[in-house]
């Protein structure tokens, strides 16, 4: 598997060869540029659509509401170490426990149809 960071003020998306890419994921960050990062990360997933997509913090919040599912505000935000267990087959991320950082504002409430839960 090939791991390519894309820089969303410097990437044109046109110029990626669709076919030599099995999947994306969409990775966290700071809410600082949140316009254009929005509007990358909604380009990124309009054009691997068919392809596999993990959303990590807030590229799980861009897929949700490109998605049409439901995001609520929390009302305290959330900082600490956390376990999540990958419960899926799947061909992104392996099965099993991983310890990750959490910090976060926003949590989904509504899934959208499409999605298919990796983990708890």
């Amino acid at each position: 598997m090939v791991i390519v960071k894309v820089d969303p003020f410097k990437c044109d998306l046109k110029r990626l060869k669709i076919e030599n890419i099995d999947g994306v994921f969409l990775s966290g960050g700071s809410n600082e540029f949140i316009s254009k990062k929005r509007d990358f990360n909604f380009s990124v997933i309009r054009t691997f659509r068919n392809k596999p997509i993990m959303g990590i913090c807030l590229g799980y919040e861009f897929l949700i509401e490109y998605f049409k599912g439901g995001l609520y505000r929390m009302d305290r935000k959330v900082k600490r170490f956390s376990n999540i267990y990958v419960i899926r087959d799947n061909r992104l991320i392996e099965k099993g426990k991983l310890s990750v950082f959490k910090s976060h504002r926003y949590t989904a409430g509504i899934l959208p149809d499409c999605f298919e839960q990796l983990a708890l």
